[in-house]
Order: structure tokens, then C-alpha cells, then sequence
């Protein structure tokens, strides 16, 4: 997405969003406004990638209901977002358009390089690869972009983190405990994270992006760890 919006450059709608953020209150309108107040090029939908990207992947990955309830479903979202950014007035169609068929494209890429390297190599490999396509894409379009250089950092983060902490298969334990260090993680993630509201520094965001990929591969590795070792602590007792 940020490759093709630095190639093309395409100018937003020239209209306003059908509700204006001041006429909102101020929690909700802090919420809103920057979904609907952008800067950057139109060309094509960022939102309309992603949601190809990540819905896709959840159909494809989960075990909830039927493989075809789950792509269903995940059409309908990839449709409400596309409407929902035309709706806002910051998206042509054919943004929205050209972002779900690169969605597409990219995934078709990097499911085909995750089955072959998996085959070959395992499913760690196969992760890993997946997260290093990202990062020589993120590195191929950094140019000198803050955005680009937190991306390229947060790939960087997330390899080295699978490599040293992979998470456990197993999913996290709904405990107390458990609850205690995501709340941590995310609230971390979010105090450095601020720092790009502030800072232009492409070392900074380069950090800030590094820091994010570990805490989010690292944490569920760390949540894990504290868990064997608090049911080894019991059963030795």
C-alpha cells in the first residue's frame, strides 16, 4: 500500500466527510477525526489492502464453522470497509477496488512462499518467511518516510522475536495473570507508540516500529514461559 500510493499519488475526494468531527463530542470525535481528516495520497485504499489481508488470513486460519461461512464472512467485511471509507469521503471506488485485488495479489504471493518453504522446511520457517517478504518489501519502499521505517523496524521486531521467543501453539490461558501481562503489552505498546506524534526522527520511528514487533510476537512467548513455570513451581510442591 505504501509503495503504490508513493508511485501514484493520487489526490483525495475533494469533499468533506458527511459528519464533521467538531459537531462531534470530543472522546468520539478524537476517534472519528482521524479516519476521516488524512493527508495522504488516495490511491489505493490502505484500509481496503488490510482488510483483504487480515480477514482473508482469519477465514483461512481459523476452525470456526465452515471454511466457506468464514471467507463469506470475510467478503462481507473487506465490502463494508471498502463502503464504509467511500462513505467517508476519503476514497474513490476504484481505490477501494485496486486495494482489495493487491490484497489479493499479495496474498497469493505469500501463501504460495509459505506452503512451498513449509513443505520443504516446516511451519517456523515457513513464518519466518512470511515476515521477511514484509520486511524487504517495507525495506524497498522505505525512501526516507517515517511511516516506512516504523514498518521496516516492526518487521525486523517480529522476526527476531519468532526466532528467539516463539510463541507456544498453545492458546493463552484465560487467567488473571495472563489478562494482567496483555494489558501491560498493549498499554506499553501504546505509551511508545505516542512518541510519533511528536518525533519526525526516521531513527525514532525506525525503534519505535522494532520495539512494537518484539512486544507483539515476544509477549504471548513471556506469558507462556510464566505460566509452565508457575504449574511446574505447583506440581514440585
Amino acid at each position: 500500500m505504501l509503495g503504490l500510493k508513493g508511485i501514484f499519488e493520487t489526490p483525495r475526494p475533494d469533499v468533506g466527510p458527511a459528519i464533521a468531527p467538531e459537531s462531534l463530542p470530543t472522546v468520539i470525535a478524537l476517534l472519528y477525526a482521524p479516519a476521516v481528516e488524512v493527508s495522504t495520497t488516495s490511491f489505493p485504499s490502505g484500509h481496503a489492502v488490510a482488510a483483504t489481508v487480515i480477514w482473508t488470513m482469519f477465514a483461512l486460519e481459523s476452525d470456526v464453522g465452515t471454511q466457506r461461512q468464514r471467507l463469506f464472512g470475510a467478503a462481507a467485511m473487506v465490502v463494508l470497509v471498502g463502503f464504509a471509507r467511500v462513505g467517508a469521503g476519503v476514497h474513490f471506488p476504484i481505490d477501494v477496488l485496486v486495494g482489495t485485488v493487491a490484497g489479493i495479489c499479495y496474498l497469493l504471493f505469500v501463501l504460495t512462499v509459505r506452503h512451498r518453504v513449509r513443505a520443504r522446511h516446516g511451519d517456523h520457517a515457513a513464518a519466518s518467511a512470511t515476515v521477511t517478504i514484509a520486511a524487504v518489501l517495507a525495506a524497498f519502499w522505505t525512501s526516507g518516510r517515517p511511516d516506512t521505517m516504523a514498518l521496516f523496524g516492526g518487521c525486523l521486531g517480529c522476526l527476531l522475536a519468532w526466532q528467539y521467543a516463539t510463541p507456544s501453539r498453545e492458546p493463552w490461558p484465560l487467567t488473571l495473570q495472563v489478562g494482567i501481562h496483555a494489558t501491560v503489552g498493549i498499554a506499553a505498546l501504546a505509551l511508545v507508540a505516542l512518541v510519533l506524534l511528536v518525533v519526525e526522527s526516521l531513527l525514532v520511528w525506525l525503534a519505535v516500529g522494532l520495539a512494537g514487533g518484539l512486544l507483539v510476537v515476544g509477549l504471548p512467548r513471556l506469558s507462556s514461559r510464566t505460566t509452565v513455570s508457575r504449574i511446574q513451581t505447583e506440581l514440585t510442591s
